[in-house]
């Protein structure tokens, strides 16, 4: 399968390029690296440097038979300064990527985020990524997109043990 990864070059997209290179798929990563590495880049997938909020047309990039949607502005704090920023990036590029996935039948896996459970309204990220889903669940009912949101919960837990704890 030829497969679009937008958001390639971050800790997700990288990880889940390495699994469809694996499989042997032919793999397109579209990244403004805002966040995402270059030196993430994995030997057998084609990595385009451009902003999604500025595409329109994904047809330039070639023909895909799945779409992977990782790519947004992250991070809480910076989305109060610049929240039409974010609205762009997540919301508006994510209707354009499917409005695109919807005139050409390809399917959309998109990245939602675990922020949505502390409320849409507690800052302009999580307002940007819960519309961005709302556009999806849209775009599906009315455009006959094919489409999963998923939601990555990603935590870490620390043991602290004393020497002895061990020791038994």
């Amino acid at each position: 399968m030829r497969i679009l990864v937008t958001g390639g070059a971050g800790f997700v997209g990288t990880n889940l390029i390495k699994r469809l290179l694996k499989e042997k798929h032919t793999v397109i990563s579209i990244d403004n690296y805002h966040t995402g590495l270059k030196s993430n880049h994995q030997i057998g997938a084609k990595y385009i440097e451009e902003d999604i909020s500025n595409i329109t047309d994904y047809s330039k990039f070639g023909k895909f038979d799945l779409v992977y949607h990782l790519a947004a502005i992250a991070r809480i704090q910076p989305s109060f300064n610049i929240p039409l920023e974010y609205f762009k990036s997540n919301a508006t590029a994510t209707f354009n990527l499917c409005m695109y996935c919807s005139k050409n039948n390809i399917p959309l896996q998109f990245a939602g985020s675990s922020s949505h459970h502390s409320g849409k309204y507690k800052n302009p990220y999580t307002f940007s990524k819960d519309i961005s889903e709302e556009i999806v669940e849209l775009c599906k009912i009315h455009y006959g997109l094919k489409a999963t949101v998923t939601r990555f919960i990603m935590f870490m837990v620390l043991i602290t043990l004393k020497k002895e704890d061990i020791a038994q």
